[in-house]
């Protein structure tokens, strides 16, 4: 008699073809759990990369004006500006700001005065305010100073409402004599 062989079972039908519902629902619980952890850390990371890159902006904005008046040997001004091709005094540095040489040395563009940068509005609900001294310009004389029109000195903060969990909120100094840094206002996020 011939007894019953066993057939050898090939690789191929060994392997189990997809995954059974236990094993999709660990894997659906883990990628929520990740998810749950990453995203928030995510857009906190977003913002502080929007708000790094908003100040720095303005930053170079300011920089570029030192410079232009140290080597022109006349004022720059960087004033804020609704509408991309005036002043204003109203509002703050996040609708825009300009960047030109003052040739009359009024802090307020001409038509015959050259524009050096444009920049327009910031991206986001941020708010770009200043303080008292530097809230509608920053102008600097061919020595790289910062001074008013009056001729005294300036200085202020300009800070970036974008307040940042755990980091608080970032300004730009500037300081009487030109110098600019940037530091980290305390700051309770709500």
């Amino acid at each position: 008699m011939i007894c019953c062989q066993r057939q050898p079972i090939s690789a191929a039908h060994s392997r189990q073809q997809g995954f059974n519902l236990l094993e999709l629902m660990m894997t659906l619980s883990v990628a929520t759990i990740l998810l749950t952890i990453g995203v928030p850390s995510l857009q906190a990371t977003i913002q502080n990369g929007r708000a790094a890159t908003q100040i720095n902006d303005l930053l170079a904005s300011i920089r570029l004006a030192r410079s232009e008046s140290v080597k022109t040997g006349r004022r720059v001004v960087l004033c804020k500006s609704d509408d991309e091709a005036s002043c204003t005094t109203s509002g703050g540095y996040d609708q825009g700001w300009l960047v030109f040489v003052d040739l009359d040395q009024d802090a307020t563009l001409d038509p015959v005065e050259p524009v050096l940068r444009v920049q327009g509005p910031l991206s986001g609900d941020q708010v770009l305010s200043g303080t008292s001294g530097v809230d509608n310009y920053i102008a600097f004389t061919s020595d790289g100073f910062a001074r008013l029109i009056d001729g005294s000195m300036q200085s202020g903060t300009l800070t970036l409402d974008l307040c940042l969990p755990g980091r608080g909120k970032r300004a730009i100094v500037i300081k009487p004599t030109g110098r600019t840094g940037v530091e980290t206002v305390e700051a309770s996020c709500s």
